[in-house]
């Protein structure tokens, strides 16, 4: 399968579990503990196949589903009363729960946003693992301080990873389709605002497509063509498809290029790490996600 083709993710019955109507048989001690994703849409989610198989993996007795909703905070009341034991939160989620949880982690705190959620005995904490996540995936192949980065999006993800760069002494720089949003990131963040045409000709040691543009199923989406400036380093925090048009292209024009999965496991490690209170093989879990990602097939 070339690397660009999405794969089509199905919503296998035993994984999918529709808020609001998940039932009391989650409270029974002897069923295995409860974790999972809650966004929408869902259909592009890795993380049910990827976590189950993990779980396994580490003997443990769980099983992670889907919870697909437009109302999360119904949904939250759900997981807290019925003892879901933690959530990931995903797109568009991740700054709307804030004001539903009980309490923050200073992760979630000093970044504004939640990707994942521990029910601590009926009480929701929020924390954050996209931006150590995308730290790790990023110092893999740079070294961030006085670097000028520039951070495409405004939402949940490119809020973790532009504080977490502005952390490492980076230069910030923030684009996006909403100059509102984009320039209360960037305020935020110590950063400047740039609209679309002043990028033309803008050299770059990196950049971050940090929106939801070019992810399976409207693959064909970009905010924008690389060529408009020069880039020695992209990444992308799409991981389906493995190759989004937006990197296919920066890899064209000779940058060097990080893909989304890596974001993606290393922050699910974190959140694994969370949720069981030991470390995943981190190995296996590269090899899942490649393997589903290349192969068009789901694990099993």
């Amino acid at each position: 399968m070339p690397a660009n083709q999405a794969l089509p993710l199905q919503k296998a019955r035993s994984l999918y579990t529709p808020c609001l109507s998940f039932g009391r048989k989650i409270m029974d001690e002897n069923q295995p503990k409860v974790f999972g994703i809650m966004g929408y849409p869902l259909a592009h989610s890795l993380s049910p196949l990827l976590h189950n198989r993990i779980y396994e993996a580490m003997g443990q007795k769980a099983v992670y589903k889907k919870f697909e909703t437009r109302n999360p905070k119904a949904c939250l009341d759900q997981i807290k009363a019925l003892g879901v034991k933690g959530l990931c939160v995903t797109i568009p989620y991740k700054e709307r729960v804030l004001s539903y949880l009980d309490t923050l982690h200073p992760s979630a705190l000093e970044i504004g946003a939640v990707n994942t959620i521990l029910n601590q005995e009926g009480r929701l904490v929020g924390y954050n693992t996209d931006g150590p996540g995308a730290l790790r995936a990023i110092k893999e192949v740079m070294d961030l301080k006085g670097s000028s980065c520039l951070v495409v999006g405004a939402g949940g993800a490119a809020r973790a990873v532009a504080i977490s760069l502005r952390k490492e002494g980076a230069r910030l720089y923030i684009t996006n389709r909403s100059p509102e949003n984009g320039l209360r990131l960037a305020r935020d963040v110590q950063g400047t605002y740039l609209g679309l045409e002043a990028l033309k000709g803008m050299e770059l040691d990196l950049v971050v497509q940090a929106t939801s543009l070019g992810m399976y199923p409207n693959m064909d989406a970009w905010p924008f063509d690389p060529e408009i400036l020069k880039a020695k380093v992209v990444m992308e925090v799409i991981y389906n498809p493995l190759e989004t048009k937006f990197l296919r292209r920066a890899k064209e024009l000779g940058a060097k290029v990080i893909l989304g999965y890596k974001m993606f496991v290393y922050q699910a490690m974190l959140q694994i790490r969370l949720f069981l209170g030991q470390d995943p093989p981190l190995e296996l879990m590269e090899g899942i996600t490649q393997e589903a990602l290349l192969h068009h097939e789901s694990p099993k």
